[in-house]
């Protein structure tokens, strides 16, 4: 007799995931993750039933992100089913890039200038919290260098003079933010 094992098939979607996502950003450009899993029974000696798993792939494009995901899905449905075990899929969240506040971006790098800290504009297609605020009201993100361009890596690192120059250039945002406000 032979289990489902959901798990199982959740650690080889998972591994085929980052093939084929390392072989996707050969072409365009794609951040991804398998950021989260939850297992049902959540129990270190049951064979999971359940396993859930939050694949995640950003680009600027919507389109592109939903492309490739549908190739993913296409690609491991066979061997996964092949396991026994079916597949469910659902957006959580599709977000299209987001534009920030053109002012804040303005004062951020006006701020950098008067700082003589050299500033980018830059886009992000992270999940920041200023981009749900957007929606919502002007915002705005500073982001300070990391050696080899490398963030929300455990390989991270930002030189304390880099951070010193973020916590600057936000002291000078609030500074003018609050002086405006009179």
């Amino acid at each position: 007799h032979q289990r489902r094992d959901a798990m199982r098939a959740a650690a080889w979607a998972i591994t085929e995931f980052h093939r084929l996502m390392e072989a996707e950003a050969e072409h365009v450009e794609l951040h991804w993750s398998a950021a989260k899993i939850v297992a049902e029974p959540d129990s270190p000696n049951v064979v999971a039933s359940r396993v859930t798993v939050y694949f995640e792939m950003r680009n600027p494009a919507q389109q592109i992100c939903t492309a490739v995901g549908d190739r993913f899905l296409a690609a491991i449905r066979p061997h996964v089913e092949a396991m026994g075990i079916g597949i469910e899929t659902f957006t959580d969240e599709a977000r299209p890039g987001t534009s920030l506040d053109p002012v804040g971006v303005a004062m951020t790098l006006e701020a950098c200038a008067e700082l003589g800290v050299r500033a980018v504009p830059m886009m992000t297609i992270t999940g920041h919290d200023a981009l749900a605020l957007a929606a919502m009201m002007p915002s705005n993100l500073v982001f300070v260098p990391s050696v080899n361009g490398l963030s929300h890596n455990e390989a991270e690192l930002t030189h304390p003079e880099d951070l010193a120059n973020g916590c600057a250039v936000v002291k000078a945002l609030l500074e003018r933010m609050i002086s405006e406000q009179g």
